[in-house]
């Protein structure tokens, strides 16, 4: 990511109250996408109030189906690369599988199923399903997304020097825009 694209980052941070992610401003290439992160950070999920919780204990019922560990060692805090070990990390596709994760560790389907990071606990990975990021839901078109899209394209207007009407959410910020 060039510098005119961590700029915009750091713009749109400060006129939305929010911090992206490195690894998610690094994923972001189009106006659209941009403008899909945002609302989706900004406006909450439906459902259950405790949506981590669930997630953390359907990762839980899938380990332990996997895994020879006890229970107790299954805790929100614990390193996923300890409790399965080299002598079982084979199981992780299965695992992600079970998941439905497989399209995360393996970059969409583009290459085999990776294991997590060694750093990544189970917390990590509840939270990761409990709050799908921008990429894994559609954009609900309504008045707040129609809000923040009019702010984003002001504020990528003022950031590239363009016209409002060249932005769209199709626009790419590299081969259109000229972001280094």
């Amino acid at each position: 990511m060039g510098l005119d694209l961590v700029e915009l980052v750091m713009e749109v941070e400060d006129a939305f109250g929010l911090a992206i992610p490195d690894e998610d401003a690094e994923r972001i290439q189009r106006c659209g996408e941009l403008h899909a992160y945002v609302v989706h950070r900004l406006r909450p999920l439906g459902g259950a109030p405790c949506r981590s919780a669930a997630a953390f204990h359907r990762v839980r019922r899938v380990l332990l189906r996997h895994l020879p560990v006890e229970r107790r060692q299954v805790r929100p805090g614990a390193l996923i690369h300890r409790l399965m070990g080299e002598a079982y990390a084979h199981r992780w596709a299965s695992i992600a599988r079970d998941l439905d994760l497989q399209g995360h560790y393996s970059f969409g389907g583009q290459t085999e199923i990776y294991p997590p990071a060694t750093f990544t606990t189970l917390g990590n990975l509840a939270k990761r399903m409990a709050f799908p990021t921008w990429t894994d839901r559609p954009i609900r078109q309504d008045a707040f997304a129609e809000e923040v899209w009019v702010k984003l394209r002001g504020i990528i207007s003022k950031q590239f020097g363009v016209s409002i009407d060249d932005i769209r959410p199709e626009t790419h910020f590299i081969n259109d825009l000229g972001a280094d």
